[in-house]
């Protein structure tokens, strides 16, 4: 059977970056490795970094300065620095050695002399649509991808990740080379912790068991609605009924005094004094579940997304969710009956108190059922399916099988 040789430059995972995109392409390195997935119809090289690690796992690296003797069904090649040149490079010297291959960005990217390059474009600035006219985002969005238009029709694909996006994409870029994939979530990592597991490191954070929403948003900009949020939690929790209920908020930025955004954030909690029931957070990734599993709910508050990894996170740790009623969310746990406007404070409000009075009332069977409803939407979201998906749609839509 023919072989086709699929190359993943993963270049931004140094030291296992896995903030934003770099997620994805580390579930996918992750899962082609330990499930071995279509070996007998692909070869999978990847390009990443020198101190990049798959856990306790040997990587053996390929010298591309000598003749590749044979291929092999997985190849990892080391980048020495991390710039285009270095990817170029290695990239051109690899294509002499194999044929029918398929160059993957994990962002919009197009280097010459180079055949078969397929990239994501996970999302627009669609969050920009609660403060523009229909018009005036046209206008921002064309200017936007100004340059990013050149390296689209250059391109031979596009993936995006939620059929939300693609329909978004196809309505302002007028992009019909291009199809979707959803994410996953690893259910041997997002579960249901024992609850002393769980206490023992929420007390790193000085948090208590079952006593915070927990958002984690992982930076703070305007996309994450996060304003919206804190004016909504301060109602909340100036009623008598909720007033000892924390929020939780992991970030990487609350701390960059230069952002306008998170001064805004900073400004918000200063004038009315949540510094003592809101905490921003920059945690070890390892302890995210535990914080899913000791929280009351998740909540989500974005205005706009690709897609929607903390829903299935925390589905998959059995914990009831709220979050903004946008089209993707919708597109992956439609029957939630706590979602919100994301654009108004008293529907988020309100959003809290409903699911709070079912919560405090020991309506534990109602809300039970929204959860393992959801579980069981999201137990076909796996990184083995998404891999499986996009080769599928990569023979499909490249070779044309």
């Amino acid at each position: 059977m023919k072989k086709y040789n699929l190359i993943f430059v993963a270049n931004e995972l140094a030291n296992n970056n896995l903030n934003g995109p770099n997620v994805v392409f580390f579930n996918f390195i992750k899962t082609i490795y330990l499930n071995k997935i279509d070996y007998d119809k692909f070869n999978f090289y990847f390009l990443v970094p020198s101190n990049f690690k798959l856990y306790d796992l040997d990587i053996n690296f390929i010298d591309l300065t000598k003749k590749l003797k044979e291929n092999k069904d997985l190849n990892f090649i080391k980048l020495k620095k991390n710039n285009k040149l270095e990817i170029f490079l290695n990239l051109l010297r690899l294509s002499k050695f194999v044929r029918d291959y398929i160059i993957f960005y994990p962002r919009l990217t197009f280097l010459p002399f180079l055949n078969n390059q397929i990239s994501f474009l996970y999302d627009l600035p669609l969050e920009k649509s609660y403060i523009m006219s229909e018009n005036q985002l046209k206008d921002f969005i064309d200017k936007q991808f100004l340059f990013k238009k050149f390296i689209i029709n250059n391109l031979k694909f596009i993936f995006t990740i939620s059929n939300s996006v693609r329909e978004d994409i196809i309505k302002f870029l007028g992009i019909d080379k291009l199809d979707y994939v959803y994410l996953g979530v690893d259910h041997e990592v997002f579960k249901p912790l024992k609850i002393n597991e769980v206490k023992k490191n929420l007390e790193k954070y000085n948090l208590r068991f079952k006593n915070y929403f927990f958002y984690p948003a992982g930076k703070l900009w305007f996309r994450k609605n996060i304003i919206n949020l804190l004016l909504a939690f301060h109602k909340l929790i100036n009623n008598s009924s909720y007033k000892g209920i924390e929020l939780v908020i992991t970030t990487n930025n609350y701390n960059d005094l230069r952002d306008k955004y998170v001064y805004q954030v900073r400004e918000v909690v200063k004038k009315y004094n949540l510094g003592e029931k809101v905490k921003f957070l920059f945690v070890d990734p390892k302890d995210l579940i535990s914080l899913y599993n000791g929280a009351i709910a998740v909540v989500f508050s974005s205005y706009y997304e690709g897609f929607g990894l903390p829903i299935l996170e925390s589905l998959a740790c059995k914990i009831p969710i709220l979050f903004s009623d946008i089209p993707v969310f919708n597109e992956i746990f439609p029957e939630n009956p706590f979602k919100f406007k994301p654009n108004s404070i008293e529907n988020i409000y309100f959003t809290f108190t409903n699911f709070l009075d079912l919560y405090l009332k020991k309506e534990e069977e109602r809300i039970n059922r929204i959860i393992e409803l959801g579980y069981k939407k999201i137990l076909s979201f796996t990184w083995d399916n998404t891999i499986k998906n996009l080769l599928s749609k990569v023979k499909q839509n490249i070779f044309k099988e």
